[in-house]
């Protein structure tokens, strides 16, 4: 994605999307929802990163994996912003 190279990085997520689909294990669960909102972000307007992020948010997995790839939920967002005076 930093390279721009857009078209191909939405492929590999779509790849990896799939690679993990059907898992149990918490990790790749919470990196299949990790695709999916990369993936969606390469959508304008589409919210679907959101959903991703709250549903990865809820899945009990290693802090370590979470922290190499976060997702911000739209409540986190909402708390981050201070308000007006």
């Amino acid at each position: 994605m930093k390279a721009q190279r857009t078209r191909e990085a939405q492929a590999e997520f779509l790849a990896l999307r799939d690679e993990f689909k059907g898992s149990d294990e918490p990790d790749l669960r919470y990196l299949r929802h990790y695709c999916t909102a990369m993936v969606s972000m390469f959508v304008p307007s589409s919210g679907q990163w959101a959903y991703e992020a709250k549903q990865g948010k809820l899945i009990e997995c290693s802090p370590s994996i979470k922290r190499r790839f976060p997702m911000v939920t739209v409540d986190e967002i909402y708390k981050g912003i201070r308000p007006r005076r």
